[in-house]
């Protein structure tokens, strides 16, 4: 839980010698401990592993959350807890974060949580340095509080933002904290800072290459950038008639240019020549960057002179050599390769080879094929590194959005591209699988930063016990190459439109299974396979997309992968085609196959016909007295007639078939629940039916059905009655639910500055809101009275810490009373509230467990005592009540699953996929109604 505390001076923090002398141990010990961190573990006390074991056992919570301040460098940064107001007893700490990030394990207490950033890497809190507070946003505002963190055992705190927001001054000698817009340095600091200016930089040679005669650098100058689009000139330099030069720049990441101004008139122009660090084919090299640290000289830089500018203006080589178009002999080994994490075909790339790991210049190129794929021819016996660069904009240099990556490695900002040894000439070892991981791009500042969004490939596949599996479906599609296609690229990625996706091609058999591991996240999934036979992703190929028959107009759902499990029936049906070389895809027409499946099952018979090039297709359900024909279209299919007659009863073909004929066998109800933007109806007579477009359907116990269609209205539609608009698009209604008796309809509304829930009967219209001071509410639902509702809220109004995103909690509301109660209320994220049918004091819904959707369920005792109990561990969401109260269907993974238990226990859940006509569900927002 989230508190305030009393205002305080902030200035009275530093103006304590304790403190400082505190803080300054404790950057001492943690650089210590840094430094030591891959030395031989001193020996420990007992007393001491007693303590340490004491605190592994009770460390059962986490706090977790980001440092904040925007520019800054926050590699050096340590977020500190304390356990007093004061800020005097630490408690612990962490290090080393990564973009700002941390996760701390706590035990059960409250902790006030700090952030020190060590601006010089001193290893001590000194001028310059900044500061932020869990709780404060502006130093300068001394009303604002700072906020403590409660938390008990188990439990996890996100989302905690720690603003920088002051920096520790030389105020005339003494030590003093002030706004970070306010901060000025000191004269000590900026004689410091010139200090370093003088004693660091970079020195080195300029060199017209092998190849060229030695003449002499006339007029020569060597500039540092700080970015490779060569925009942000730091300093410059004249460089020696013999080509010397020295550099004085501070510490940090530059790039180096030299330029020779041949008639020295000061300006770059014609028949002037130019040369960067690291580039020595201007065709192929591109620049690289060298790191200065403080007080000290980076010696022995070579920077080569490799262009001349022309009359038109352009840069051109002064040699002509492409070191990749080496000839290939018996001395020379074959390794190619493909780079991968691109959404589509790769315009302008390269792939350049070093042999030292600080990759200071490049000995070879190769220009990478439009399908990723590259090329070398080595010397054997040789250690190379390989770094992928792809010029997205195309504008020839690093920019921003640009991507880069390094053979061996996951992630280039943080670790180097790997060896790559190759074999000496008379072995037989084959290097032609060799895969590069784009996993950085250029931010607008020119330094490179992670890829974050691209999901992880496991190093180690085959010994991934956690992944996916499923099936390929092409039956939809119709080609003489769809039985012949072996080859299948799965694309995983972070968002929905594939934009950064890792691609990982695989083998399936006739029945088109596959089975992936992947690492314990979140994931889209997409299926690419060859339908025509060519063995790469072009024209025509098909395209599905796990969670939707609409590739391009559908929604995909996200697939969560856990622990030590292979998540199996992610089955992607191949409903589209690439139709140019861009990545554009058309949804292909099949007649309504998938639908007339779901609502009908596999048919008793298929047969085919063919007639010309044309292939005809019969579905016959004796059963049910119906068929349906189907003539294959280029690549799709179209349903040419319906046919309609007496049932006819067959013989059973398997034991499985009596199970699966048409019957929803768990459950004896009706259950309602959408697909792809369709509102699906099934019986307990076995009728499965689209009943309109949209999606969240809730039902009445007499029969009253509401959705939300396509347009943003709230349909209501009575039992055989055409649905009618009840709310419309400027009601700006969402989270609608028709209470059950039928009479009321609860909903969420966004006002100016809030969202709140209203109660509109149906007959009338008139209309009430919640009483309520949260900032934002949602999630309305119904008590089987119909005169209880609970619902979500979150924030207050007139709280300066809630920002009405933080963790949300549920509340209920007796609309005969007009009282507000409280549910579960805590630093736990609840949302989607539903009541047990049978019992008042019994309630499910869902929790945010380490990023995933959990479903608990919460009882009340006879006292009013809540106890909770978590019924799923492996994911769920949209929970609603069988009407007997022994179970629940919920969501997970795109598909229905039901749970069920005997009696009121828990401890004995047993888990189920929901299958009608002996298929899974696949679906979300289910509604249950027990007749109608």
């Amino acid at each position: 839980m989230l508190c305030s505390q009393s205002t305080f001076d902030r200035a009275f923090i530093f103006e304590l010698s304790f403190l400082s002398e505190s803080l300054l141990f404790l950057f001492v010990i943690l650089g210590i401990l840094v430094n030591n961190a891959s030395a031989t573990n001193p020996t420990i006390d007992l007393e001491t592993q007693e303590r340490q074991q004491e605190f592994k056992e009770k460390a059962t919570a986490k706090i977790r959350g980001r440092v904040v301040w925007p520019g800054s460098d926050l590699t050096h940064t340590t977020v500190q807890l304390y356990v007093d107001e004061q800020l005097k007893i630490a408690y612990t700490s962490v290090v080393q974060l990564k973009d700002g990030f941390f996760e701390v394990l706590v035990e059960t207490g409250s902790y006030y949580v700090v952030a020190f950033v060590d601006v010089n890497q001193t290893a001590v809190f000194d001028f310059g340095d900044g500061m932020g507070i869990y709780g404060v946003n502006d130093w300068a505002d001394s009303a604002q509080e700072k906020r403590i963190v409660e938390i008990s055992s188990g439990q996890i705190v996100e989302n905690i933002k720690i603003e920088i927001t002051a920096r520790l001054a030389d105020l005339n000698g003494k030590q003093k904290m002030v706004p970070v817009n306010s901060y000025q340095p000191s004269k000590s600091q900026m004689f410091q800072s010139q200090l370093e200016l003088i004693s660091s930089g970079v020195s080195g040679q300029l060199s017209w290459g092998d190849g060229l005669p030695h003449i002499l650098f006339e007029n020569a100058l060597v500039m540092a950038y700080s970015d490779a689009s060569w925009n942000y000139k730091v300093a410059q330099t004249k460089a020696s008639n013999d080509g010397q030069f020295k550099l004085n720049i501070q510490r940090g990441k530059y790039y180096l240019m030299a330029i020779i101004d041949k008639n020295q008139n000061n300006r770059f122009d014609t028949g002037d020549y130019v040369g960067a660090f690291g580039i020595q084919n201007l065709r192929s090299d591109f620049p690289t960057p060298v790191f200065i640290d403080p007080n000290q000289f980076m010696e022995g830089v070579t920077v080569e002179i490799s262009g001349r500018k022309s009359k038109n203006g352009r840069i051109t080589p002064i040699k002509a050599r492409l070191l990749s178009g080496q000839t290939a002999s018996d001395s020379m080994i074959s390794v190619s390769g493909k780079i991968i994490g691109l959404k589509q075909e790769i315009e302008k790339a390269l792939v350049l080879a070093y042999t030292s790991p600080a990759l200071l210049s490049a000995v070879a190129v190769s220009e990478v094929r439009a399908d990723g794929s590259f090329s070398f021819s080595f010397p054997s016996d040789h250690v190379y590194y390989l770094l992928a660069s792809v010029d997205v904009d195309q504008d020839g240099t690093y920019s921003t959005g640009d991507l880069v990556g390094g053979y061996g490695t996951l992630d280039l900002v943080n670790d180097p591209p790997q060896a790559l040894t190759l074999p000496n000439v008379d072995s037989t070892e084959q290097l032609n699988n060799l895969q590069i991981l784009l996993t950085a791009t250029y931010g607008a500042d020119g330094q490179l930063i992670p890829m974050a969004e691209i999901p992880t490939v496991p190093t180690n596949l085959d010994s991934i016990p956690n992944g996916i599996s499923g099936r390929i479906l092409t039956n939809d599609i119709y080609s003489v190459e769809t039985t012949k296609y072996r080859e299948v690229i799965i694309s995983v990625s972070k968002t929905d439109d594939f934009s950064q996706a890792i691609a990982i091609p695989i083998d399936v058999g006739s029945d088109g299974y596959y089975k992936i591991p992947l690492m314990p996240e979140d994931y889209y999934v997409m299926a690419v396979i060859d339908l025509n036979g060519d063995r790469k992703a072009g024209i025509n190929d098909g395209v599905g997309v796990f969670g939707t028959r609409r590739p391009v107009r559908g929604k995909p759902q996200m697939v969560s992968v856990y622990k030590d499990q292979i998540i199996t029936n992610i089955d992607i049906q191949i409903a589209a085609i690439f139709t140019d070389q861009l990545g554009n895809i058309t949804e292909v027409e099949v007649g309504h196959r998938p639908e007339i499946r779901i609502q009908h099952g596999q048919p008793d018979d298929v047969y085919q016909i063919k007639r010309g090039s044309r292939l005809v297709e019969e579905w016959w359900y004796w059963k049910r007295g119906i068929g349906f024909v189907f003539e294959s279209t280029r690549l799709g299919w179209e349903l040419k007639d319906e046919k309609k007659f007496k049932a006819q009863p067959i013989a059973e073909k398997t034991q499985q078939s009596k199970i699966s004929a048409g019957r929803l066998t768990q459950i004896g109800t009706h259950l309602f629940y959408s697909y792809d933007g369709v509102i699906w109806a099934y019986s307990p007579e076995g009728s499965h039916q689209p009943i309109g477009l949209g999606n969240s359907p809730s039902t009445s116990l007499n029969g009253q059905l509401i959705y939300q269609n396509d347009q943003g209205e709230v349909m209501i539609s009575k039992k055989g009655e055409k649905a009618s608009v009840f709310l419309n698009r400027r009601d700006f209604a969402t989270d609608a639910t028709v209470s059950p008796d039928g009479k009321k309809v609860a909903f969420a509304r966004q006002l100016t500055d809030r969202a709140r829930i209203f109660i509109r009967d149906i007959e009338s219209d008139y209309e009430i809101s919640v009483p309520s001071v949260a900032l934002e509410m949602g999630m309305p639902a119904w008590n089987i009275t119909s005169k209880l509702l609970a619902y979500v809220g979150t924030g207050e109004i007139g709280s300066k810490d809630d920002t009405g995103k933080a963790t949300r909690n549920i509340y209920s509301y007796d609309l005969k009373s007009n009282r507000i109660d409280s549910i579960s209320v805590g630093p736990n994220d609840d949302t989607t509230p539903v009541w047990s049918p049978v019992d008042m004091r019994r309630l499910a819904f869902c929790r945010l467990e380490n990023d995933r959707q959990q479903i608990w369920l919460i009882e009340f005792d006879d006292y009013g005592q809540p106890n909770e109990n978590q019924l799923t561990q492996n994911g769920g969401k949209s929970p609603v009540w069988l009407p007997n109260g022994s179970g629940l269907i919920y969501e997970n993974n795109g598909q229905l699953w039901l749970a069920t238990w005997p009696g009121n226990s828990v401890d004995q859940v047993e888990f189920v996929p929901l299958t009608i006509n002996g298929q899974n569900v696949f679906g979300y927002h289910p509604s249950l109604v027990p007749e109608l």
